[in-house]
C-alpha cells in the first residue's frame, strides 16, 4: 500500500477498493489510518507491520477492531512481549507473526513469551541484527510446556549492517546454538527452520550433538536451511563438517534435509 500511493498518489485507493485486492500496511500514522479506512475496505486489509513504541501504542490499539482479516502482523522492536497476546485478540485469523528489531537481542528474552503466542500462528519470524550473547543457561528456558502450533520458524540476523552473535563471554562457540535450539524445542510441531546469518558465524552452528537433539526432540522436523551472508572460499573441513551433519540426521529420520547456502 505504501509503495503503491508514493507511485500513483491517494487517487489508487479507489481501484484497490474496486479489485478488492489484498493490502499490506507498514507503520501507518494515525492521519494514514483515517485516510485508508475512508477509501478503502477494513477487510481487504490482511498484512500489518506495526511500530510499537509508547507514542504509536495508544493510535495503534485504537484502529486494530476494524481489522479483523488480518493473516500476517509483524512488529517492530516490541519490548513488552505480553503485548502479543492483545494483537492475538484483535486478529483471531492471524497465522504469522514476526518480531523485528533494529538492534541486537538476547534470545533469552523469548524465554516467557510462548504464553503469549496465539494458537492461531504457524508461522514465527525473529529479525534483529545479531545475537547478544547472555551465556547459555539450561533453566533459561524452564517454562510450562505447551504443544504450539508453530510450523516455520525463520530466525534472521541478516538484515542490518552489524557484527551479528558476539563472541560468548565464556568463549563457547556453540552457546548460541545451544540457546537458540532450546528457544525452538517448544515448538515441537515445526517442520521448517530457516537461520540467517553472517558468514563468520558459521563455526558457531557446527555442533552435530546439538542438532541430533533437535531432531530426536521434534519428531516432525523436515527441513533445516543455514543461510550464510557473505561469499567463503572452499573450506574442506567445514564441507565434511556439514555432510556429517547431513548423514548424522538421516540416520535419525531420512525426511530431515540439512542444507547450508550462501548468498
Amino acid at each position: 500500500m505504501n509503495d503503491a500511493i508514493n507511485a500513483f498518489s491517494t487517487d489508487i485507493l479507489y481501484f484497490i477498493r474496486q479489485s478488492e485486492v489484498k493490502v499490506y500496511i507498514t507503520e501507518p500514522f494515525d492521519t494514514y489510518f483515517n485516510m485508508i479506512n475512508r477509501k478503502i475496505k477494513s477487510e481487504q486489509i490482511v498484512s500489518l507491520c506495526l511500530n510499537t513504541d509508547e507514542v504509536r501504542l495508544k493510535m495503534i490499539f485504537t484502529f486494530l477492531p476494524m481489522y479483523n482479516q488480518v493473516i500476517s502482523l509483524t512488529l517492530v522492536n516490541l519490548h513488552f512481549l505480553e503485548q502479543i497476546s492483545e494483537y492475538g485478540i484483535h486478529f483471531p485469523k492471524l497465522t504469522c507473526l514476526s518480531l523485528r528489531y533494529n538492534t541486537e537481542i538476547g534470545l533469552n528474552i523469548f524465554k516467557n513469551m510462548f504464553r503469549y503466542i496465539p494458537d492461531s500462528i504457524r508461522r514465527f519470524e525473529i529479525h534483529c541484527a545479531g545475537a547478544l550473547c547472555t551465556h547459555y543457561d539450561e533453566n533459561q528456558f524452564n517454562i510450562q510446556y505447551t504443544d504450539f502450533n508453530i510450523k516455520y520458524f525463520l530466525l534472521d540476523m541478516g538484515q542490518y549492517p552489524l557484527i551479528s552473535t558476539k563472541e560468548c563471554f565464556q568463549h563457547y562457540k556453540s552457546c548460541f546454538l545451544m540457546t537458540t535450539i532450546d528457544l525452538m524445542k517448544y515448538m515441537i510441531n515445526i517442520r521448517y527452520f530457516h537461520l540467517i546469518i553472517n558468514q563468520y558465524d558459521v563455526e558457531k552452528l557446527l555442533d552435530i550433538n546439538h542438532w541430533k537433539f533437535l531432531a530426536h526432540h521434534c519428531y516432525g522436523l523436515k527441513k533445516v536451511i543455514l543461510q550464510i551472508l557473505g561469499n567463503m572460499l572452499e573450506d574442506k573441513i567445514l564441507s565434511e563438517k556439514i555432510l556429517e551433519i547431513q548423514n548424522e540426521l538421516r540416520h535419525i529420520r531420512q525426511t530431515i534435509k540439512f542444507q547450508i547456502i550462501f548468498t
